[in-house]
């Protein structure tokens, strides 16, 4: 290859290339190369983040799969049907649940809202104990992040146990004593 910046001559004996193969090399370098330069513009234009926002955003991304691979989410949709709603609109009653305070149901970094199906027994009632621990996080203005987060982490109290690992064993007081522990205001 030789030529002055910003051309390229490719020297090659005629008989070794094929000149519509060429063609379609070259057309793609050309595009891979514009492609690239409006992406590196696009970048660009993007406002400057620091490395600890980086670094917030990037923990985020981990717990959610971390989340989804401990726990199945679903959508609205599903939620609404597990909870037996009839029509044609099943979302309407999970959304509505949540609004109420009655379940966890989270945006997600994609925008739509999932829920944990753990809130739900084998017949499709709410789990008393979860509504439990979803009115006392509510009472102490505490986000239903908050409450997933609570229910989902290994909790030092419990020996590195999940407090939802303790619900599902039966331990709904002692899961409720250390939960208003942890939302009592330190003085």
């Amino acid at each position: 290859m030789s030529g002055e910046a910003g051309k390229f001559v490719v020297e090659a004996p005629a008989d070794l290339v094929d000149a519509s193969e060429l063609k379609l090399l070259l057309n793609a370098l050309v595009h891979s190369r514009a492609v690239t330069l409006q992406r590196v513009k696009a970048i660009d234009g993007l406002p400057a983040v620091s490395g600890a926002a980086a670094m917030r955003e990037q923990n985020t991304v981990n717990w959610w799969h971390s989340l989804q691979d401990r726990h199945e989410m679903i959508d609205a949709t599903e939620m609404g049907k597990r909870l037996g709603a009839s029509g044609q609109r099943p979302a309407n009653t999970a959304n509505a649940h949540r609004r109420d305070g009655k379940l966890i149901g989270l945006r997600r970094p994609t925008g739509n809202v999932v829920f944990p199906a753990f809130q739900l027994d084998q017949t499709g009632h709410m789990r008393p104990e979860i509504l439990d621990v979803l009115k006392r996080v509510r009472s102490a203005d505490r986000s239903e992040e908050f409450a997933l987060f609570w229910l989902t982490e290994p909790h030092a109290a419990f020996a590195g146990k999940t407090p939802l690992r303790l619900l599902d064993a039966g331990e709904s007081d002692r899961v409720l004593d250390q939960l208003d522990a942890d939302l009592a205001p330190e003085w």
